[in-house]
């Protein structure tokens, strides 16, 4: 069997007769679109709640708003949010779910780890060691920039990982290949 490791050059290709199409499944103006119908700091209270507290088993938390106690799922859930986790899912693009809304929050939500002096469960449980706890949350790697910080949450992924034999690290190192971030 012979396998050609050259380019063939007997073959016209005609690259204007075709386009890619992407099966994407988020838009940050869909999502954000959605999050402006809602009130939009009660909606980042949550988010931040999901992000640093964290949520699992059907359980969302709770967030003191406005010295008002309020439970995340039912609040969410009442502005239309897909609280039911399914894994893989195939949605719309405007539709709003807990991991979408920390994705679309991620540059606040750092902010506030960050000007609050708050560190995230992620941090706590899994990487206490790395050097800025602002960057160590879930959906991180989508704004996370810089190698180090990518190696640091890419380790606390790992430790989630190893503890609940999940698959979160790899997930975020398509991110980061996706957004051309190098890590180590």
């Amino acid at each position: 069997m012979q396998y050609f490791t050259d380019k063939q050059e007997d073959i016209e290709l005609d690259f204007t007769r075709f386009e890619t199409i992407s099966k994407a499944t988020y838009s940050d103006s869909a999502v954000w679109d959605e999050i402006k119908k809602s009130d939009v700091n009660k909606m980042f209270a949550c988010s931040v709640q999901l992000a640093v507290v964290g949520y699992g088993n059907k359980e969302l938390g709770e967030v003191m708003f406005d010295g008002t106690e309020m439970t995340v799922r039912e609040y969410l859930e009442s502005e239309g949010v897909n609280c039911e986790l399914l894994s893989g899912a195939t949605l719309p693009e405007n539709v709003l779910t807990p991991r979408r809304l920390i994705r679309a929050f991620r540059f606040h939500i750092q902010e506030y780890l960050h000007l609050q002096d708050i560190q995230s469960y992620l941090y706590k449980k899994y990487n206490s060691e790395a050097s800025d706890p602002s960057y160590i949350f879930p959906g991180a790697e989508y704004l996370i920039t810089d190698s180090e910080d990518a190696s640091e949450l890419l380790t606390a992924y790992e430790n989630l990982d190893n503890r609940n034999h999940t698959h979160v690290r790899d997930r975020a190192i398509q991110v980061f290949k996706s957004r051309n971030i190098s890590y180590c």
